[in-house]
């Protein structure tokens, strides 16, 4: 009878220890990967969206025309750049994710948030309708978005 109480309890240990195993690595995973992960998609489904919704002032509203919406545009293209880049450094594995094709290179995310940072600061300005359109386009090719 001893015997079959030590088997039992140490099954109930082991049994135990594993259910608290898998919580940890799940917990883990979630924190380390998933968070960071879905964090960076939801930027870039921002970043298509801010192009989108704000292709016109972007294009070719003048700032002393639209002073606040080009402001308005300007500001959260700037955000998202910064966003961008600061999600993907939040992703372990990052460059073993990119290189199975699940996220973009972190040479093209770099590249896209500072073609960002140009259409921030050139948002507002006379000209450069072409310069802005080609800066669309290749955020839109750089992070794998549709534009349109």
């Amino acid at each position: 009878m001893n015997t079959q109480l030590a088997e039992a309890l140490v099954t109930s240990m082991f049994t135990l220890a594993g259910g608290v195993l898998v919580f940890a690595v799940s917990e883990l995973s979630q924190e380390l990967l998933l968070k960071p992960l879905t964090a960076f998609r939801k930027t870039l489904s921002d970043v298509s969206f801010a192009l989108v919704y704000h292709a016109n002032i972007i294009a070719s509203a003048k700032w002393e025309d639209s002073p606040e919406k080009c402001q308005e545009a300007s500001a959260e293209l700037r955000r998202l750049s910064a966003r961008i880049r600061a999600d993907a450094g939040s992703i372990w594995g990052y460059r073993a994710l990119s290189l199975i094709g699940v996220l973009p290179r972190r040479v093209d995310v770099s590249e896209a948030a500072s073609l960002l940072i140009r259409l921030s600061n050139i948002t507002g300005s006379n000209g450069d309708w072409e310069l802005k359109s080609e800066d669309k386009r290749q955020v839109g090719r750089l992070l794998n978005l549709e534009i349109g």
